[in-house]
């Protein structure tokens, strides 16, 4: 009995992890910036809107966005401090940042589920 119980237990816990991983990362999970208004607003008025500046093309990708940047630490920095809050506050977007090797530009890709094109494009105006 005791057995059984415990077995019981494992299995709803496995239930529940499964459940979980697949509502958070599945290919229709929500797309939603978990900032409030204003500090989103920020956000898209300072980091967000120093980025493009910076941009020297844009790729559109199956899956999201390829921008690339001209070669610099200061370049290289701005969008590693990006990818370190953005993964905060939009858990759904993979992130790829590649240099080249001839030091002319940094890459940075956007990727993630159905929708992250239109989710980039809307709320990111990248």
């Amino acid at each position: 009995m005791k057995q059984l119980t415990i077995l019981g237990i494992v299995l709803l816990s496995f239930q529940a992890m499964a459940q979980k991983k697949e509502s958070c990362c599945s290919e229709d999970a929500a797309m939603a910036c978990k900032l409030t208004s204003a500090e989103f607003k920020e956000r898209k008025a300072t980091i967000i809107e120093n980025l493009k500046k910076e941009i020297v093309e844009t790729v559109e990708l199956k899956n999201g966005m390829k921008y690339a940047f001209k070669d610099s630490d200061e370049t290289i920095a701005m969008l590693a401090d990006f990818i370190k809050t953005e993964r905060q506050c939009c858990d759904f977007f993979n992130f790829g940042l590649s240099v080249s090797a001839q030091k002319k530009y940094v890459y940075l890709e956007l990727t993630g589920p159905k929708g992250v094109k239109d989710f980039i494009k809307s709320e990111l105006s990248l």
